[in-house]
C-alpha cells in the first residue's frame, strides 16, 4: 500500500529521516524493517547533528528576528523517521509511543495503547555507544550484590502536541493479519519540526537510575531529542511493509 503525505516540514518516526531541501541527510545503511512504499529511512543521529550545527539555540548577540529567519531557513522538505519493535526490545518501555494491548477475535479489533504521557511525550528512536559492566556492591551491614551498570546515548523525538493523541488506537483486522501485526508491528510518526522560540529544535537530557539490592541494575544515558509536532501515525508490518492503519493527529 502506498501512502504519500504532503507536509511543509515533516518528520516521520518509527524513525529516521529524509529532507528534500535544502539538506539531504545520510540514509541509514541498515534497516531492521521493510519500510512501506513511499517512505524513506534516514539516520536520526545525522539529523540531530545537522540541526545542532546549523540551527542551534538563539545566540546572545542574535536578534529574535534574525534567529527566527535562521531557524525557518532550513528543512523545507519532508523528514521521515522510523521506529521499530526491535528498538523497543532494547529500551522498554519508553521509545515506542504506543504498545500492543489486545486483540478481540469476535469483533476482529486490534487495540494499541498510547504511553506517551508517562514519558513526557518523548519517543526514543536509536541507542548508540551502549556498554554494560558488572561489579559487586556492598552496604554498611555487610550485604553484597552483583550489580549491572548500563550506559549509552539515546536519540529520539520530543512530541510537542502529545496531548492531541488519543488514549488508544483500534484497528479492524482479520485474525491472520492481526497476528502478523502483533509479531512484527512497526509504528511511524509523521512529524513537522517544531522549534522552541529560544531553544531551537533540540532538547538534551540525561537519565540516571541507581541500583539497589532489590533491583541490582543502574542506568546512565545521555538523551538527545528533536522537537516536533506529529501529524500522522502509521501502523505497519515491519517484515512486509504492509500498512494496516494511519491516524491523523491535530497540530
Amino acid at each position: 500500500m502506498k501512502i504519500v503525505s504532503a507536509l511543509r516540514f515533516s518528520l516521520l518516526v518509527c524513525l529516521l529521516v529524509v529532507a528534500t531541501a535544502p539538506h539531504a541527510f545520510a540514509q541509514s545503511a541498515k534497516s531492521e524493517v521493510v519500510i512501506p512504499e513511499g517512505y524513506t529511512n534516514d539516520d536520526i543521529v545525522a539529523v540531530y547533528n545537522d540541526l545542532k550545527k546549523n540551527y542551534g539555540p538563539k545566540g546572545e548577540f542574535e536578534t529574535q528576528a534574525a534567529y527566527k529567519k535562521r531557524i525557518q531557513s532550513g528543512y523545507k522538505g519532508q523528514v521521515k523517521f522510523f521506529f521499530t519493535k526491535e528498538i523497543y526490545a532494547v529500551m522498554p518501555p519508553a521509545g515506542i509511543g504506543y504498545i500492543y494491548s489486545e486483540y478481540d477475535a469476535d469483533k476482529q479489533i486490534v487495540t494499541f495503547k498510547r504511553i506517551l504521557k508517562m514519558f513526557d511525550n518523548k519517543v526514543k528512536i536509536r541507542r548508540t555507544q551502549y556498554s554494560n559492566k558488572e561489579y559487586t556492591a556492598s552496604n554498611a551491614y555487610g550485604g553484597k550484590a552483583l550489580v549491572t551498570s548500563h550506559e549509552g546515548t539515546d536519540y529520539g523525538i520530543l512530541i510537542e502536541n502529545g496531548s492531541k493523541f488519543n488514549g488508544k488506537i483500534e484497528i479492524q483486522l482479520p485474525p491472520r493479519d492481526a497476528e502478523a501485526l502483533k509479531n512484527n508491528f512497526g509504528i511511524m510518526f509523521v512529524c513537522e519540526l517544531k522549534p522552541d522560540s529560544k531553544k531551537g529544535y533540540l532538547k538534551d537530557d540525561r537519565t540516571s537510575f541507581e541500583a539497589s539490592f532489590s533491583f541490582p541494575e543502574s542506568y546512565y544515558f545521555s538523551e538527545h531529542y528533536i522537537r516536533v509536532n506529529v501529524t500522522e501515525v502509521v501502523f505497519f508490518n515491519s517484515q512486509t511493509g504492509v500498512v494496516y492503519s494511519t491516524q491523523k493527529i491535530k497540530t
